[in-house]
């Protein structure tokens, strides 16, 4: 990698997660940063950050709600990365922007209701059938997903998916903890004997062991979007769930019933107001209590393999930042470099040869184990 002559725009390149992408973007390209460009409307903080990685790196106010200034912009670069939350406010706004715009994309949309759009784009514009845009490229959705074809690849078929992951509660990004009391509440999508069913969010409790430091963590029925896009894609799954949880777990049941039990997260409006008042107490009162550990990843699969049943565990722990943020700049510099071919607005399942993007991810310190 690196010496590739295409403009990159990472919109939200100011945020938590865009700003790692920005940095992981950067080493891809063998610190070339003469085409990396972030977009955000914080134009001083993202300018902060760009100049901590490359002074280079260039900075435009880049606001999403404004549909044609936005094409302009993109009509500028080669490829996106989106990276601009909530996912379920923005996402679907983004992608229809990078189609009109003619350009290639990869974001970090890890919400059930963008997903189910982003589903059926293709079928309605040929715009969309034209570019290679990479939904869901983060670390669940993402390397997840990534993980669950390999593990199809891997076996003669592939009937169940168990994944889970173990998060970590002390980032302070707005659209993070949106997300995070959003997979909380009401129901979600859980895919059982090959069927969609929705169910309550919280329950299926499970203790699972992940690696270390996290060890035997409790996880829960979580609204990600693994158990609507994974059956489309993999022939034969008969069953999808995912599993996630907070450690360490007083932060999930903090969260539970102090905001979700008490009908705090039910409207997108009571999600971000409750999300500004536990960015204030994360930086206030639980800020001593927060202690920053690494999150984890688990994909659980069984299928068959030469007529017996064969389980494959694959699993890895990291920063949320570094988990979230190098998938889609890795996916990013494939497709500029030829590696991801697909058209079409795709999740990574549907797209990424499993094999090389493993490799190179595993280059960059996180280490996937199997058993």
């Amino acid at each position: 990698m690196g010496n590739i002559d295409k403009k990159f725009i990472v919109l939200g390149g100011a945020g938590d997660m865009g700003s790692n992408v920005v940095k992981y973007l950067h080493g891809l390209l063998g610190g070339e940063s003469d085409n990396i460009t972030i977009g955000d409307y914080r134009v001083k903080i993202a300018e902060k950050k760009a100049l901590a990685i490359d002074e280079d790196i260039k900075v435009i106010k880049v606001d999403a709600n404004k549909d044609r200034e936005l094409i302009k912009i993109l009509e500028e670069h080669d490829i996106l990365i989106n990276c601009i939350g909530p996912n379920f406010k923005y996402a679907i706004k983004i992608v229809e922007a990078a189609a009109r715009a003619g350009i290639n994309g990869v974001d970090i949309c890890d919400d059930v209701e963008p997903t189910l759009k982003m589903l059926e784009l293709n079928k309605t514009d040929s715009i969309f059938r034209d570019i290679t845009y990479i939904y869901g490229c983060g670390w669940t959705p993402g390397l997840t997903n990534i993980l669950s074809r390999r593990a199809s690849e891997l076996l003669d078929s592939l009937e169940s998916l168990l994944i889970a992951w173990t998060g970590d509660p002390s980032s302070e990004g707005i659209a993070v903890i949106e997300h995070m009391l959003k997979i909380m509440t009401g129901k979600v999508a859980s895919y059982k004997d090959g069927k969609i069913i929705y169910i309550p969010a919280g329950e299926g409790i499970e203790r699972l062991k992940f690696p270390r430091p996290i060890g035997i963590a409790k996880v829960f029925d979580v609204g990600h979007p693994e158990p609507i896009t994974l059956p489309k894609f993999i022939t034969g799954l008969k069953n999808v769930s995912v599993k996630g949880g907070i450690v360490p777990f007083w932060a999930t049941n903090f969260f539970k019933k102090n905001y979700v039990d008490k009908n705090r997260t039910n409207t997108p409006e009571k999600i971000h107001e409750s999300a500004l008042e536990l960015k204030k107490l994360s930086q206030t009162d639980l800020k001593n209590a927060i202690v920053e550990i690494p999150s984890t990843f688990k994909v659980k699969a069984t299928g068959i393999l030469e007529g017996k049943i064969k389980n494959i565990d694959f699993s890895g722990a990291g920063r949320m930042e570094q988990l979230t943020s190098l998938p889609a700049a890795l996916a990013a510099v494939m497709i500029v470099e030829g590696k991801i071919n697909s058209k079409g607005v795709l999740p990574p399942e549907a797209s990424i040869p499993t094999e090389y993007f493993l490799q190179e991810f595993q280059k960059h310190g996180v280490k996937i184990n199997i058993e």
